[in-house]
């Protein structure tokens, strides 16, 4: 990986820790503009995953500052596929933007402000992978909002989710996972957190 995108993405990881310790101490700012960023982890088995299935088209749910975008970013830059980052947030987006175009990456991506529950029913594109790091809440009201979009043995990738100690939230999206019949899933345990890997077949 270049020297500049390990620079951009160390910033921002850095940037990420003093904000979880602000959440933690009660100091934040609001929480819609916190950092939210991957596990460097987590993110580092997307890029892996992506350069493996070498997807011509992969998208984004939720950009968090650009940390996500830019390890797919690279990946996809590999073989000269494209990312579509999806965010609802317009200050986050422009966030995301600059620290893309730092890590000189600005090629691979289009960002798309917008409700993803309203953007996915408009697009008309096929994915082989499609990465989802959004609020729990909405995770069972994306599910069938992406399963048109991936082609047969696609990925689809959920942060955040553990099949263990879940909230109602994820429970319920689990509960869904297990009951959609052309999906097959596992769940990764990765250090505070969870991967949920799916397959369409």
């Amino acid at each position: 990986m270049k020297k500049n995108i390990v620079s951009v993405l160390h910033k921002i990881h850095q940037m990420d820790l003093e904000d979880r310790a602000e959440r933690k101490s009660g100091k934040l700012k609001s929480i819609e503009n916190s950092i939210w960023a991957l596990h460097p982890e987590t993110a580092k088995l997307l890029n892996i995953l992506i350069k493996w299935k070498k997807p011509e088209f992969v998208i984004e749910l939720g950009c968090s500052h650009g940390y996500s975008t830019i390890w797919i970013a690279e990946a996809v830059k590999t073989y000269g596929g494209k990312l579509l980052s999806i965010e609802n947030n317009q200050s986050v987006v422009e966030i995301a933007r600059k620290n893309v175009k730092n890590a000189g990456l600005s090629d691979s991506v289009e960002f798309l402000i917008g409700d993803c529950l309203k953007e996915l029913k408009l697009l008309n594109i096929q994915s082989d992978f499609i990465f989802c790091d959004i609020w729990d809440a909405l995770y069972p009201k994306v599910l069938p909002l992406i399963i048109p979009l991936v082609n047969k043995n696609g990925i689809i990738a959920f942060d955040n989710v553990s099949r263990k100690n879940s909230n109602l939230e994820k429970s319920k999206f689990i509960k869904l996972l297990n009951k959609t019949p052309e999906i097959e899933s596992i769940n990764i345990g990765i250090v505070n957190g969870g991967l949920e890997l799916c397959v369409k077949s």
